[in-house]
């Protein structure tokens, strides 16, 4: 009802005024209402907010306890107990992402000082680590935050032998000078790992992970690790004798000295691989990538590079002296000053660089040497050479070249 002046409800009869007042005390009791309603959801509002107030309260001082209490059954001297208060912990961990980080540094620690690798307690490689060291080393790898930064996880120095992180997302961590031998890493997430120092052999590694990992030093002889991704790995002195790693990718990997023995790396991806002086001698690199490689003063020896991609590697003073190249493909290849004596390149090396190279006794039946440079080459003795005078005009000879 609209409102009226003062003169027109004057106007108005009797009837006409009762309604009118009738009308205005409709209007009051709603507006009463209103406000009563409004007042009521600002009570409830701050109900809630004083409610939830008091549960995040609650529920911080819960948590403090649980951990607190945790911390302290780490210490106990029963096994039981112990590995109750990892588990608690873990569900700490989840429950409460803030203190996530804090828990990370309590089991790390945990780990640390119970079986650190300096201890004086003797352990076989082949003895699995205590069972609530297990359980740690399995938490930390199911709690590792999104944003981890570079050495989140500090293991550095501990006795790992024999342990299990098959398909553990342990990426960034720091396992520096470990003893991990034997350990079971099949699958697993170690990309940017710093495994500088550390010691893997004999460790299952198929089909792990290890992308740009830091492993200047470490030793993997004996490692099992085939379909494993060692791509831009820092390889440098490491020790990686009589590794069974078929189909392994180290692209882009350096193996800067390192030591490779009898590796079997057949099928493996070696692409642009920095291996300077590096020790191949009788690796199995047969049906191995290696295009663009760098190979300069690498111990080849007995290597096996059976239909090898070998395409625009530099091999320029490598010792391949009875290496079975047979059916390689050396298309471009830099090879000045290499040693192959008595190899067997029965290959592809069209425009190889074979300058001052030492072929002598080489087998070379099949070998296609189409503008090959064999400048100052020595090839006497080698066995299946076209004649002279076909081989000048296929490949480039001169004077020092000695037949």
């Amino acid at each position: 009802m609209p409102p009226i002046s003062r003169a027109e409800y004057e106007s108005l009869s009797v009837k006409e005024k009762a309604e009118v007042r009738v009308a205005s005390r409709g209007l009051a009791v709603q507006l009463i209402s209103a406000i009563g309603v409004f007042l009521s959801l600002v009570f409830t509002v701050a109900s809630l907010i004083y409610t939830a107030r008091t549960w995040d309260t609650t529920r911080e001082g819960q948590i403090t306890d649980r951990y607190t209490k945790a911390v302290e059954q780490l210490g106990s001297s029963k096994r039981t107990v112990r590995l109750g208060a990892i588990y608690a912990l873990e569900r700490i961990a989840r429950d409460s992402s803030k203190d996530q980080r804090t828990i990370i540094d309590v089991l790390a620690a945990y780990i640390r000082e119970r079986d650190p690798k300096t201890s004086p307690k003797r352990i076989s490689p082949e003895k699995t680590p205590d069972v609530d060291i297990q359980a740690a080393l399995t938490v930390l790898s199911k709690i590792r935050p999104r944003d981890a930064e570079d050495g989140w996880l500090n293991l550095a120095d501990t006795r790992l032998a024999g342990a299990d992180i098959a398909a553990a997302d342990l990426r960034s961590a720091d396992f520096r000078e470990s003893d991990l031998r034997n350990a079971v890493a099949s699958r697993a997430f170690l990309e940017n790992v710093n495994f500088s120092g550390a010691n893997l052999g004999v460790a299952l590694l198929d089909g792990a992970i290890l992308r740009m990992c830091r492993c200047k030093g470490a030793i993997f002889t004996g490692a099992k690790a085939p379909n494993g991704d060692f791509s831009h790995a820092d390889l440098r002195e490491a020790k990686l004798r009589e590794i069974d790693a078929p189909g392994i990718v180290l692209r882009s990997a350096t193996l800067v000295t390192a030591d490779a023995a009898e590796a079997v790396l057949v099928k493996g991806d070696l692409s642009s691989i920095k291996a300077g002086k590096a020790d191949l001698r009788e690796a199995n690199l047969s049906q191995a990538v290696l295009h663009n490689a760098d190979l300069r003063d690498a111990n080849l020896r007995r290597a096996w590079l059976f239909k090898a991609q070998v395409n625009h590697a530099d091999l320029s003073g490598a010792d391949l002296q009875n290496a079975n190249l047979d059916q390689a493909s050396l298309v471009g290849a830099r090879m000045i000053g290499a040693n192959l004596a008595g190899s067997i390149l029965a290959a592809d090396m069209r425009n190889a660089d074979l300058r001052q190279a030492d072929l002598r006794g080489a087998y070379l039946n099949g070998a296609n040497l189409t503008g090959a440079d064999l400048r100052g080459a020595d090839l006497r003795g080698a066995v299946g050479l076209p004649p002279r005078g076909d081989l000048e005009q296929l490949a480039q000879v001169d004077g020092r070249t000695q037949w």
